[in-house]
């Protein structure tokens, strides 16, 4: 679920930056349209499944709450699962339509797809400190 949640997202941005570096609206655009239709599906699923495991392996490890890797790894993955439910799912689906509506060069779609690949980045690279957090348990 891990490999499947960070992986895809970063296959997703690596796939939008190639997009990009090739000036390809109409495929940044397509990315965006797989983005809802399918990552908006599988993401939060496998987000979920990785906390589930999380909340398992502690239980059952008897390591507890109070450690800093645990505490960074719940708030980091918190922040993650709230961006895509809240924030990269509906605003992919704003996209398409806006896009839909006014064609792939307009300002409006313009914006929402440079907005969302900043979102992306930036949830990417905290997806990659969850990683860090639970290989290298900082402070423990």
């Amino acid at each position: 679920a891990a490999v499947v949640w960070v992986g895809g997202g970063l296959f997703i941005t690596m796939c939008a930056v190639l997009a990009e570096l090739a000036n390809d609206d109409d495929q940044l655009l397509q990315i965006g349209y797989w983005a809802e239709h399918v990552a908006s599906r599988v993401f939060p699923l496998m987000s979920f499944v990785v906390l589930g495991f999380g909340i398992a392996m502690t239980a059952n490890g008897n390591i507890g709450y109070d450690q800093f890797w645990i505490v960074f790894g719940l708030i980091a993955w918190a922040a993650s699962a709230a961006t895509g439910i809240l924030f990269l799912g509906p605003e992919a689906k704003r996209l398409n339509k806006a896009a839909e509506a006014h064609g792939p060069k307009s300002p409006e779609v313009q914006d929402r797809l440079r907005r969302i690949l900043l979102v992306i980045r930036m949830d990417v690279a905290l997806m990659f400190l969850i990683v860090f957090d639970m290989v290298v348990k900082p402070f423990s």
